[in-house]
């Protein structure tokens, strides 16, 4: 059985802290007030970067979720950043 442990504190910066146990996969769940904070769902991506401060967890926003105001032009956004990515790849 998991045992989950939340803790909010209060501090200068206003952050909140968050306590989990990871499985024997390695595995930990994302508490609900950061998922919705974020925007995370089921099948998003989570970039995990290994710094001097620590580990941090970077959620990663997909094109199709980023588009707002110009979603009717989303075609023609998508074949820009394409052709900048392959231009990129053409100049390395």
């Amino acid at each position: 059985m998991l045992n989950f442990y939340y803790i909010m504190a209060s501090n200068n910066n206003k952050e909140r802290e968050y306590i989990h146990t990871v499985t024997k996969l390695g595995t930990i769940s994302i508490p609900i007030p950061l998922r919705r904070k974020y925007g995370i769902t089921k099948g998003s991506k989570i970039k995990f970067v290994d710094s001097s401060e620590g580990i941090k967890l970077i959620p990663l926003v997909s094109l199709r979720n980023m588009f707002g105001i110009d979603r009717g032009n989303a075609t023609i956004i998508r074949r820009i950043l394409y052709e900048m990515i392959e231009g990129r790849k053409s100049v390395t």
